[in-house]
């Protein structure tokens, strides 16, 4: 099948590079056979009426006379659709990793800012004080709250001066302060 051959014996397709069409002189087989050029590599679309491509990796070397002029050329082709399919779906799937892992990047510099202000300790801690002064507890009075670890309990005194000490005793589990 040759797009050079005469008009009612062409071949229904079209060659592309990179989306434009060439024309027939400029095909690797026809350079190689009237300019003695080579061509390696060259990766062609092979665009069908019936709207189907075919991606061809393309090489065409001249076939020389005595004198070493071209005389003609011989070629080889490749489909690599498939290859070219999975570059393009790979190429994609990089792009939305990378676009997600912007989006997480941003998510987790938003929840470490979050966790700086929300501090549940903190919060625990200020609900256990306002407890204690709403119950009107003694100055001995305390709260031990365990959480997800046991071993680091959030403590809260209502006597706030007895607080670090008494809350470092409770947390290496000491009985009596």
């Amino acid at each position: 099948a040759s797009l050079t051959a005469p008009a009612n014996e062409r071949p229904k397709f079209r060659v592309l590079r990179d989306g434009v069409e060439l024309p027939a002189d400029d095909l690797p087989l026809q350079k190689a056979a009237r300019l003695g050029l080579e061509t390696r590599d060259m990766e062609l679309d092979v665009a069908f009426d019936d709207g189907s491509t075919v991606r061809l990796l393309e090489y065409a070397v001249p076939l020389l006379d005595d004198q070493g002029r071209p005389r003609g050329s011989i070629g080889a082709f490749v489909d690599v659709s498939d290859r070219r399919a999975a570059e393009k779906e790979r190429e994609q799937l990089v792009s939305a990793l990378t676009k997600h892992g912007r989006e997480l990047s941003v998510l987790s510099s938003a929840a470490q800012e979050l966790n700086k202000v929300l501090d549940a300790g903190a919060i625990v801690r200020t609900l256990v004080r306002a407890a204690l002064q709403i119950s009107e507890a003694s100055s001995g009075a305390a709260v031990l709250l365990y959480g997800g670890a046991p071993s680091r309990p959030i403590c809260q005194f209502a006597d706030e001066s007895r607080q670090n000490s008494a809350c470092e005793a409770a947390e290496f589990g000491a009985a009596d302060w």
